[in-house]
């Protein structure tokens, strides 16, 4: 199914998830662009209107990668329409505070300021590469057998689904600065003080305390030296990022190439 300009606009802003958009448009290093229609991120689905069910359904989705663990996915629930044919992935990224991580929860307890929240982020991200590259393998494979287009998405649409955005943009060969570019349009697209509203209640639950809007805010900030962290976690780790994708995500040349030529025009 081809899917038109107006279409593909459509997905650009949702009104109940305003950090759903297309992540096609972007210029490679060899001259190539990342097709429009094909690959879309956002938030969670879970406050979807039936105006935004009605505009998903004409953009040929057939899979949906949700990275946000049991616990959220329970709480939050994603609306979808019932009209379209579309297969889950549930990677169960529970590296994210809003999963719950012990480890993460702890830390901003003992810390509960912005700087608490800045060095709790750097670490989450120093995590990722390790803790989502089972997974990461797992979707591109996927990605590389579909006809149509593929959702990816967790509960803010800012961490887990920055940096598997970050790392798909980085095979396909799109440059460094657009990649951060792409990452920080959450700062655009994302509502703070209606993600601050809506999560205030479970991060209070995990917390064991109501954490001021101060914190609160800036865990839905974004922030470019969160996402170099991780890049460069993986530069110490494995010396290069395609090493990263063939030893830890399981990634090979000839599964890069069929991402390539299915993504790429």
């Amino acid at each position: 199914m081809q899917i038109s300009q107006q279409d593909s606009a459509l997905a650009s802003g949702l009104e109940g998830a305003p950090n759903f958009r297309d992540m096609g448009g972007y210029e490679t290093l060899t001259g190539a662009t990342v097709c429009r229609g094909r690959l879309y991120r956002s938030e969670s689905l879970a406050n979807l209107t039936d105006a935004d069910l009605a505009a998903i359904e004409r953009l040929d989705i057939e899979l949906v990668c949700d990275l946000r663990g049991a616990s959220e996915r329970k709480k939050y629930p994603s609306r979808w329409p019932s009209a379209l044919r579309t297969d889950w992935m549930l990677l169960d990224i529970d590296v994210d505070l809003r999963a719950g991580n012990v480890d993460l929860r702890g830390a901003l307890i003992r810390d509960p300021t912005s700087e608490g929240v800045r060095q709790m982020m750097l670490a989450t991200y120093r995590i990722f590469p390790a803790a989502m590259a089972s997974g990461m393998g797992r979707l591109f494979r996927a990605l590389a057998e579909l006809d149509g287009a593929a959702l990816i998405h967790c509960t803010a649409g800012k961490d887990r689904t920055g940096f598997m955005g970050a790392c798909l943009f980085r095979l396909l060969g799109v440059p460094g600065d657009a990649i951060e570019r792409d990452y920080m349009l959450t700062a655009e697209r994302i509502d703070i003080d209606a993600a601050v509203a809506s999560h205030r209640e479970l991060l209070t639950e995990l917390l064991g305390f109501e954490p001021s809007h101060g914190l609160l805010t800036a865990l839905f900030c974004v922030a470019p030296e969160y996402l170099r962290e991780a890049f460069a976690t993986i530069d110490e780790a494995y010396g290069s990022f395609d090493r990263y994708l063939s030893e830890a995500a399981g990634v090979d040349a000839d599964l890069r190439r069929t991402l390539m030529n299915r993504f790429l025009c």
